[in-house]
This record gives C-alpha cells, sequence and structure tokens, in this order.
C-alpha cells in the first residue's frame, strides 16, 4: 500500500517537473522573441542613428581645428 502511494507521488511529482519544464521554456522562448524583437528594431533604426552620428560630427569637425579624434575615426569607419 504504502509502495503505491509512492509510485503516485512520484508520478505526480514527475508530471510537476514536466509542467514546470514546459514553462520554463516558454518564459525562454517569450524573452528570446522580445529580445529578438528589440534587436530587429535596433537594426532598423542602425541607417538613421549612423545619419545622426554624421551630421553631429559634421558639426564637431566645423567647430575643431585640431583634426579628427580617434572617436570620430571610429564612428566614419562604420
Amino acid at each position: 500500500m504504502a509502495e503505491g502511494r509512492y509510485d503516485e507521488a512520484i508520478a505526480h511529482q514527475s508530471e510537476g517537473l514536466a509542467i514546470a519544464g514546459q514553462y520554463g521554456d516558454w518564459l525562454c522562448e517569450a524573452d528570446i522573441r522580445k529580445s529578438l524583437g528589440e534587436l530587429h528594431r535596433a537594426q532598423d533604426r542602425l541607417p538613421e542613428a549612423r545619419r545622426e552620428w554624421r551630421i553631429a560630427l559634421s558639426i564637431h569637425e566645423k567647430h575643431n581645428a585640431h583634426g579628427a579624434t580617434d572617436l570620430e575615426r571610429l564612428l566614419r569607419s562604420t
């Protein structure tokens, strides 16, 4: 009799772990989808961000009599 209850408890525990595992997979998948969405939005904005940087650099160059800094060279190369 005790053996039957033990087996039943193990079965419930296994079922609970399986459900928790599926829930954990779902959470991970949701996080991955969210992160991918953020990445795609950032990639879509990249050309605009580069234009903004180039405008800022051109303004800075007009006011900078000493030439380009390492940061400016790096930004121009992207």
